[in-house]
């Protein structure tokens, strides 16, 4: 976890912890001892609150409003991805991902692909100056860094 200041912490009813940090949300698997980013769609700005209601984690955030998102969950098992992405972003597979998705965002965006099997980037796929891709072949859940 970065050395900046944590505002806001959850734990979901199987022990898996949220934390609200002035740079967005982290992850931390019951059991684990690695956090990783939690960002599913979310601005990276400063999070003043966390509630989780059911499966819904609901993020209060300093100048950009209240954010629902669903839990952490595990992989799907194919993904096919199409779009403009932007932001820092998380796709996990348990078996293939195939995408042909522009990133867009510049420095401010980070895509990350795990898949068990394979990923395939199609034709049609574009990254903007600056972005930054990762893809690993590794299991669901497995965190990389």
């Amino acid at each position: 976890m970065p050395g900046i200041p944590m505002n806001a912490i959850e734990i979901s009813s199987n022990g898996d912890a949220y934390v609200g940090s002035d740079l967005g949300m982290f992850y931390l698997a019951n059991g684990s001892t690695e956090w990783i980013p939690f960002d599913n769609g979310l601005p990276i700005v400063p999070v003043t609150d966390i509630e989780i209601e059911g499966a819904n984690l609901y993020i209060s955030t300093f100048g950009r409003g209240v954010w629902k998102s669903d839990l952490y969950s595990t992989c799907s098992s194919d993904y096919f991805l199409t779009g403009d992405v932007s932001g820092h972003k998380i796709f996990e597979a348990s078996n293939i991902i195939n995408t042909q998705q522009e990133i867009r965002g510049g420095l401010n965006s980070t895509v990350l692909y795990k898949a068990d099997n394979y990923i395939k980037f199609l034709p049609g796929f574009k990254s903007g100056k600056g972005g930054r891709i990762r893809a690993y072949e590794s299991a669901c859940g497995d965190y990389i860094e």
